[in-house]
């Protein structure tokens, strides 16, 4: 038996079960390549006739199986809309997709329908005269938490300036969605939070999402500067956590110490924090000797930064 017919006999055992073809080997494996570059679901890097048949490029024509057998096929869309169908359970490898048809169907790419991204199946009918269509549009009703899909699907449609934004749990989020697919964003957005809970969590969750839509500048203005104060709220408070964790952390591995080690520690800490004290204060002598102007802005900046952290810990 010649060499490489036992070489293809052994590396292409899963390809000759996906395509019941029992002699596959390195024909029918640079033919499906070449197929599926033409199709753009291969970079165009790859040269189909001297390509080796790495586990690589045999994983990826195992992929795309049903792309070679015809049953399914694939759409070039853009690229904001390819995310979307990737979150909707379809494959996606850049601007292409691959949506599943029968038999004698072809498929095409639809105007999105309230935002959310469309395709036609078309077939003919019986009798083969006459063209039949379907049209499919994405999230729908029984798939992916619903609910969200309907409630997204049933915002007023966005006029020129206008954007939709996010109030969960009481937070505002700092995303604006607008332009023609705006909801489709915004519902692809959502499902990336939906799809860590549960089907049981799903009502509850419902319950925490508001969208909002902004209708000025005046209200983007305002709901920026919200955003803003809410962020710096939230880094503060997990600044502090995380200080009290670092303490708490030192004050275990302080306990484990001798006697003799914690003298030691206690020397060096001293010594440490009077030679930074003097070097601080020797910089802002000379600070205060060559720039007053730039001293006083220090001043009043560290009385503001104590004046807002103790307001922080007074409201807390």
């Amino acid at each position: 038996m010649p060499a490489n017919k036992k070489k293809s006999s052994g590396i292409f055992d899963l390809l000759s079960s996906e395509f019941g073809t029992p002699n596959y080997g390195q024909k029918e494996f640079k033919r499906a390549l070449k197929k599926l570059k033409k199709l753009g679901l291969v970079s165009n890097k790859v040269d189909p006739v001297t390509q080796e048949a790495t586990r690589y490029m045999r994983r990826l024509v195992r992929n795309f199986a049903d792309v070679i057998k015809g049953e399914a096929k694939v759409l070039t869309v853009p690229t904001k809309e390819a995310k979307v169908y990737k979150a909707s359970g379809h494959r996606a490898k850049g601007k292409r997709v691959v949506v599943p048809v029968e038999k004698g169907e072809s498929v095409r790419r639809s105007a999105p329908v309230n935002g959310v991204p469309t395709y036609t199946k078309i077939r003919k009918d019986e009798q083969g005269r006459k063209r039949v269509t379907n049209k499919v549009v994405l999230f729908p009703e029984e798939q992916l938490h619903g609910r969200f899909a309907s409630y997204v699907q049933s915002l007023s449609p966005l006029k020129k300036g206008q954007y939709y934004v996010i109030r969960f749990k009481g937070y505002r989020s700092g995303r604006f969605f607008t332009g023609p697919n705006a909801k489709a964003e915004l519902l692809h957005w959502i499902m990336l939070y939906v799809t860590d809970y549960n089907d049981d969590d799903t009502e509850e969750l419902f319950s925490f999402f508001e969208v909002v839509t902004i209708h000025n500048v005046g209200e983007m203005q305002a709901w920026t500067e919200a955003y803003r104060e809410q962020r710096e709220q939230t880094v503060y408070d997990r600044r502090s956590a995380g200080r009290e964790r670092y303490r708490a952390y030192q004050a275990r591995k302080y306990a484990q110490l001798t006697d003799y080690q914690k003298k030691l520690r206690n020397q060096k800490s001293v010594s440490g924090k009077q030679r930074d004290a003097a070097y601080h204060k020797q910089k802002r002598e000379a600070l205060k000797k060559n720039d007053p102007e730039a001293y006083e802005k220090m001043l009043r900046e560290n009385a503001a930064r104590v004046k807002l952290s103790r307001q922080k810990r007074k409201g807390k």
